[in-house]
């Protein structure tokens, strides 16, 4: 139910920025009702990691624990993504990332590790 609801959130992330932060923080909200398209769901969550706008990158980042919240299968592989992002040059980007990363381990510690 609701899957091409879900698929058009998804789409999102190719619009503009307000659509792109709207689709970051559904995405995350309705992940585990679409495990079926938990892997496209991550790869757009991944993509928003990487936009131009640090605003949309910094909402992606806070976002992305939460696709962990009931499902820890992709614990792992948001951890690794989330520690290559350390080496950003903005300040108030790695905040975010730290902030993430211990949201990560205090779900996990040993999936985050």
């Amino acid at each position: 139910a609701h899957q091409l609801e879900y698929q058009e959130i998804l789409e999102g992330v190719k619009g503009d920025d307000q659509c792109k932060r709207l689709a970051s923080q559904f995405i995350a909200r309705f992940f585990n009702n679409f495990t079926d398209l938990a892997e496209q769901s991550l790869n757009a969550m991944l993509d928003l990691c990487e936009d131009i706008n640090v605003d949309i990158r910094k909402q992606a980042i806070k976002d992305l624990p939460t696709l962990c919240r009931d499902n820890k299968t992709q614990l792992a592989k948001i951890a690794d993504v989330l520690t290559q992002m350390l080496n950003t040059e903005d300040q108030g980007e790695v905040t975010v990332v730290q902030n993430s990363v211990m949201n990560l381990f205090r779900r996990d510690s040993q999936g985050a590790i």
